[in-house]
């Protein structure tokens, strides 16, 4: 772990950044093990006659009981705290329980029907507890807000919670106007008056942590966002943390024990940091100030307002609680992505729900799952024919179609940028999401939002590039080689098991030749490859700087899919980056 918190940021961005790797790694490990754990807790009854009889019914039924006790024993850890911890945690053991308690009453009830039979009943019962789910996730905020947000889509959940949280990917309540006032104004020591001449009452957009808010510097007259923290989030995620940190240590994994210890004692000291968005802020200057020169008339990174900013110099309106930045003009690539979508639903005479409903259905079935995962886009010629033929159909017949977005440019833009970061910066951005992407007037690309960073040592970024360079070249003993050198071990070091994971972590995710070029048998359908795997072997070692460089990839590669870019290797597209990483240290294969 000690390797994985080195870094070359600034001396006094040290604890936050080893805050962030940590809390990288607690993200991946909930993803790899308490949301599994969620799912088998939540299918623990019945899902077809019971084999044995009663006595094989009631060990099910202790598994759900093993369950709910380390939900309870989560409980008691809120205890210790405070009464509002204890209730907070209360309240998802209840919740918890009765869905358990239910699903288990109705396998024992319906034992005897068919299999589909079951699965509807089943599918009932997750859809009855979904709403409940979502509002108790919204009531308490805080981690487990994030916790549901990372979840969603991706197969941890049973499918009916996942699309009753989806709409927490979009936006959360946010908190009132007189809040947000109170801690602007706490924060910056001055009435809001006298420093904004104007700051929107709305927010255009609320997280887990946070909202945000758009204003105008009074003294300047510059555009700005502030970016203000809720006031119990710390309180809240301290709670939560240990509620976590109690299940995942009862739970146990494939990682060792030490390692998971070393992990959360890591965070506990760090987390202090952890919501401080000055961090943040320095990670927009120094973001804003490397960009590479044949990157400065495509990228725009905001600055923040601190006490370096040309127009505010001598006051930073950045603060522990507060993050103002210049504002990003344009609109961001989820909302375009939207409006495509409410266009494309309209032009079919459905509602976008139905649309979504269809596209879901689709997927169903593993054959389609193969088929997006294996589909091409098109060339970035081809969209730049496309957009201005859509624009000349709109001046020539003063229709409003909405115009597309060159994915495959955005992408190769977005890919190259990241590359450069992670080789030859400071530090990367692990999370570059489409809602973090804005599409500005001139052309160019917006990015913001600095607040999941990470950085390598140069002992990483050689095995990292030597990584990709053998998933680019389909050499699959230096895949495994490097693999190994860059932070990953297995229990048994099962090839079909390492070659996999490395080509699902860095190369096409879950693609159907890569997943039988590795080992995996042809029949097993795509989203049950991981749990097939696991039963070949287990995870051991999975290093923080793994968790937020296998983040980025796939970030990039669900974006390439949404912006129309298809199934495209990151490895591939890294693999010169990574070449001249390696001629620059003379390591060159």
């Amino acid at each position: 772990m000690l390797s994985a918190l080195r870094t070359v940021v600034a001396p006094r961005s040290l604890q936050a950044h080893a805050a962030r790797v940590a809390a990288s790694r607690l993200g991946a490990l909930t993803q790899r093990i308490s949301a599994h754990r969620w799912r088998t807790f939540t299918s623990s009854a019945p899902a077809s006659p019971p084999p044995g009889g009663a006595l094989s019914f009631l060990a099910r039924c202790a598994k759900v009981s093993v369950g709910v006790a380390l939900f309870g024993a989560a409980g008691v850890a809120g205890y210790a705290y405070s009464d509002e911890g204890r209730w907070r945690s209360a309240r998802i053991v209840w919740l918890i329980t009765k869905i358990n308690v239910d699903l288990a009453v109705n396998g024992a009830r319906n034992s005897d029907k068919s299999e589909e039979e079951r699965e509807r009943i089943h599918s009932e019962v997750h859809r009855k507890w979904a709403p409940q789910v979502l509002h108790l996730t919204q009531e308490l905020g805080g981690y487990i807000l994030k916790l549901a947000q990372t979840l969603v889509g991706t197969n941890y959940l049973p499918q009916e919670y996942s699309d009753a949280l989806e709409p927490l990917l979009d936006s959360v309540p946010p908190k009132s106007f007189h809040v947000v006032r109170g801690i602007v104004e706490d924060e910056l020591g001055s009435k809001l008056e006298d420093i904004f001449s104007s700051f929107d009452r709305e927010c255009i957009g609320a997280a887990s942590i946070g909202q945000v808010h758009c204003a105008r510097l009074k003294e300047s007259g510059k555009e700005v966002v502030v970016k203000v923290q809720y006031p119990e989030v710390k309180k809240y995620f301290r709670l939560d943390f240990e509620t976590m940190k109690l299940l995942m240590g009862s739970m146990g994994s494939g990682m060792k024990k030490e390692d998971i210890a070393e992990m959360m004692n890591s965070l506990a000291k760090t987390m202090e940091n952890e919501f401080d968005y000055r961090i943040e802020a320095e990670y927009l200057r120094g973001a804003a100030e490397q960009i590479p020169p044949q990157f400065v008339r495509k990228i725009y990174i905001p600055l923040p307002i601190d006490a370096s900013h040309p127009e505010n110099e001598g006051r930073s309106l950045c603060t522990e609680r507060v993050l103002t930045m210049e504002r990003v003009p344009g609109i961001s690539i989820r909302k375009h992505l939207k409006k495509v979508l409410s266009a494309w639903a309209a032009h079919k005479g459905k509602t976008v729900k139905e649309v979504k409903e269809e596209m879901k259905s689709l997927y169903k079935d593993p054959e389609k799952v193969k088929e997006a995962l294996t589909a091409t886009g098109s060339s970035e010629t081809a969209m730049s024919l496309y957009i201005a033929g859509t624009k000349t159909i709109n001046w020539l017949f003063h229709t409003n179609l909405p115009v597309p977005l060159n994915g495959p440019r955005i992408l190769k833009l977005l890919t190259d940028v990241h590359a450069h970061q992670i080789f030859f910066g400071n530090f990367f951005n692990s999370d570059p999401h489409a809602g973090n992407i804005m599409q500005c007037p001139d052309g160019r690309l917006g990015l913001i939002d600095f607040g999941a960073c990470d950085s390598l040592t140069h002992p990483q970024r050689e095995a990292f590039a030597k990584l990709l360079i053998a998933l680019a070249d389909e050499d699959d003993n230096a895949i495994i080689a490097s693999f190994k050198d860059f932070g990953f071990r297995s229990k048994k070091s099962n090839r079909t098991f390492l070659l996999a994971y490395a080509m699902m972590c860095y190369h096409r995710g879950l693609h159907p030749d890569d997943m039988e070029r590795a080992g995996v048998d042809p029949g097993v359908p795509p989203m049950e490859v991981e749990m097939w795997l696991d039963k070949l072997d287990s995870a051991e070692t999975f290093e923080g700087h793994m968790a937020t460089t296998q983040r980025c990839v796939w970030v990039l590669l669900g974006l390439a899919r949404d912006v129309g870019a298809g199934s495209v290797s990151i490895a591939q597209m890294w693999r010169p980056h990574a070449m001249r990483y390696l001629e620059s240290r003379k390591k060159a294969p």
